[in-house]
C-alpha cells in the first residue's frame, strides 16, 4: 500500500501453489500477492467467514469456484473488451445466504472494422511521378 492509499493495494489474485501450504506472495511481473487453499482457509476461520466473493478476474463462465467452493470469482462483463468469449455472471445471496448466480450469454461476435475489399469506393492512390 503507497502512502496509506487503499487504491494503490496490489491485486490479490488466487493461485494454486505447488506445495502444501500456500502464502502470500510478492509476482514476479506486477506487484501482486498470489494464494492459495491455505491463506482462503486461514482467512475464512481468522473472521469466522464461509465464502469470499471476488471480482475483476475473467472467469469463461461468468463465475468459478475455488479452493473447494470457500471462494468464488465474479466477472460480469461477457465478451470482455471484444477479445474473450466469456460470459458475465451476477451472484444473488438471500435471507438464508443462499447463493445463485445468473449468467450473462456472450453476444455473437462482431468485427470491430469491416473490410470491403474492391469494391471499395475510395479513391485509388495516384501514381508516383518521377523526378
Amino acid at each position: 500500500m503507497a502512502n496509506g492509499c487503499p487504491r494503490c493495494r496490489p491485486p490479490l489474485r488466487f493461485a494454486l501453489g505447488r506445495s502444501g501450504k500456500e502464502r502470500f506472495r510478492l509476482g514476479r511481473k506486477r506487484p501482486r500477492f498470489t494464494f492459495g487453499v491455505y491463506v482462503v482457509n486461514k482467512f475464512l476461520n481468522k473472521h469466522d467467514l464461509d465464502l469470499i466473493c471476488r471480482a475483476h478476474q475473467v472467469v469463461e463462465d461468468g463465475y468459478e469456484f475455488f479452493a473447494k467452493r470457500q471462494l468464488v470469482a465474479l466477472f460480469s462483463a461477457p465478451n470482455y473488451c471484444g477479445d474473450f468469449d466469456n460470459a458475465g455472471g451476477m451472484m444473488s445471496v438471500d435471507e438464508m445466504l443462499l447463493c445463485s448466480f445468473q449468467i450473462l450469454k456472450p453476444s455473437e461476435k462482431k468485427a470491430m472494422y469491416s473490410y470491403h475489399g474492391m469494391t471499395n469506393t475510395r479513391p485509388t492512390t495516384p501514381p508516383r511521378t518521377k523526378k
